[in-house]
Parts: C-alpha cells; structure tokens; sequence
C-alpha cells in the first residue's frame, strides 16, 4: 500500500493559493484515478483506490500546513506504512513556477510542512513530487505570498503544471520514484 498527500491548509479561503498546489494535483489525480476523496480520518480527507495492482490511499491533511505530519503520521500508523510508502506532493518556492521535481527522499528546504513530517515520522526517507510556484518579486513577504492566490496569467502555466504533476504521481505510483526522475526531472 501507498499514501499520497497533498499538503496545503484547510478552509475554501485557502483553496486556490499557491500554499495550497500539492492539494491540488493530488484532488485531481485522485478525481482520475476514481479516488472518493471524503469524511475526515486521521486529521485528514481520505480516499481509497487502486493503481493497477497498487492499493493507494489519498490524503488531504485538514491541519494547517505547519501540522502536516500529525496527519500523516496518523495514517502511516494506522495503516503500518513505512516512509517509503509515502508520497508528499507540496508547493515549493525554490522552483521556478510550473517546474516539478521529483525526489526519494530529502531534507526539509525551509518548507516548515516537510518539517512537520520529517519530525512525526522520525524519518526524511519519504517521495517528494515538489511543485513550483517561483518567489515574491522584489523579496515580497513569503508568507503573503504563498498564501495568495495564482493569477490569470499564472493560471494558465498552474493548469498544465497540475496536469504533469498529476502524470508524474501516476508514474511513482506504477513504475517507481527512481523511474520517475528520469522521466520527470528534466
């Protein structure tokens, strides 16, 4: 079994804020995937489904991002995960926007979600899907910034973003994190 989330906060006030990407593409890769994402377990918005021979559950954490991992140390307890059955998809402002990464596991870059997960787990051997959103211009507030929601024109660059994202998800789930690096972090 593997559990993905999709970090970000809770609330429709946050629903379309670059905080909130991670979500996003999880909520659509789950919404294809024929995923029910619904009542709350675990601090948590949860679905259950299938990627091939793959059990997979969807997780959209309902703490604020800085209290992520409570929920996700929840669900891997609960289900007996390891952190290499975790896949965290998350917004990160050290790439250039529309840009994702992929990585096996990592430390936590600033991003205080992460941290959150690294502390809870014990552990920062976990699957990253990392998806940019760029930094404020003229070193703008980050916290402002992140919690603003994309414009039209960032819009559009986001639609396709989440879409590759939402591929890329596909390919870690099915063929592996190492197979999609190759293929995604170009």
């Amino acid at each position: 079994m593997k559990a993905v989330f999709g970090l970000g906060n809770p609330g429709t006030g946050y629903e379309r804020t670059r905080h909130n990407i991670g979500r996003m593409v999880v909520a659509s890769w789950a919404a294809d995937a024929g995923i029910k994402i619904g009542g709350r377990r675990f601090e948590a918005r949860t679905g259950m489904g299938r990627m091939g021979q793959q059990a997979v559950i969807a997780a959209l954490p309902q703490t604020y991002m800085n209290l992520s991992g409570r929920s996700v140390a929840r669900v891997a307890s609960y289900y007996k995960l390891s952190p290499g059955d975790i896949v965290i998809v998350y917004d990160d402002m050290d790439l250039e926007l529309g840009k994702i990464r992929i990585r096996p596991r990592g430390g936590d870059g600033g991003h205080r979600g992460i941290r959150s997960i690294i502390e809870e787990l014990g552990s920062p051997d976990f699957a990253r899907l990392r998806i940019g959103i760029g930094r404020p211009p003229d070193d703008d507030d980050t916290v402002d910034f992140v919690l603003m929601p994309f414009t039209a024109e960032e819009r559009e660059i986001i639609d396709e973003t989440i879409q590759r994202a939402h591929t890329a998800l596909v390919t870690i789930l099915t063929h592996g994190v190492e197979f999609a690096m190759n293929e995604f972090n170009g």
